[in-house]
């Protein structure tokens, strides 16, 4: 389904069913933005200093790819079950910016990517590159927006344990 937006003869399309559609009105212009489809996360299996997850797009896509971002568990119970702000160091961030439109960053609709949180590529930008041996994470992601897609909600939270020293992966 297409959600259509028309301004001053201008027509603009959503082309994904359930888009929010938003305006920004400078005192000049008017442009539509529509929000990208919150990514979702799972966890894929844990090791000693790592963990893997997988991103999978929303039905918009991540045309500019996407952030993910964590913390551990405890530190979250004892922030009173809140995410520390994203200027907060303690918030751990790994950002995956696509080079170009055919990097896997740059995510089609309902598109996949396994990750390593713990084992990142050297074109991750991250500040968090390790993870502690037996120490539950929480994580969530959001798509960046691009073009005229604004950025994407949160995710729904996922947890994920690092193994302790001495065991096999999961």
């Amino acid at each position: 389904m297409e959600r259509r937006a028309f301004f001053r003869g201008m027509l603009v399309a959503c082309a994904v069913a359930g888009v929010e559609v938003t305006r920004s009105s400078p005192a000049s212009a008017f442009f539509w933005y529509c929000k990208l489809d919150a990514p979702s996360l799972s966890v894929v299996s844990t090791e000693i200093t790592k963990i893997n997850l997988r991103v999978c797009a929303g039905r918009s896509g991540a045309p500019g790819g996407f952030t993910i971002q964590w913390m551990k568990k405890s530190d979250f119970v004892d922030n009173c079950h809140c995410w520390y702000k994203s200027s907060d160091p303690r918030l751990c961030k790994a950002v995956f910016l696509p080079p170009d439109r055919h990097s896997p960053y740059a995510m089609k609709c309902r598109a996949c990517l396994d990750v390593c949180i713990g084992g990142l590529p050297p074109d991750v930008t991250t500040n968090c590159p390790t993870l502690d041996p037996q120490t539950e994470y929480i994580f969530r992601v959001f798509a960046h927006g691009s073009g005229c897609w604004l950025k994407s909600n949160f995710s729904h939270p996922v947890c994920a344990t690092t193994l302790p020293i001495g065991l096999p992966p999961s």
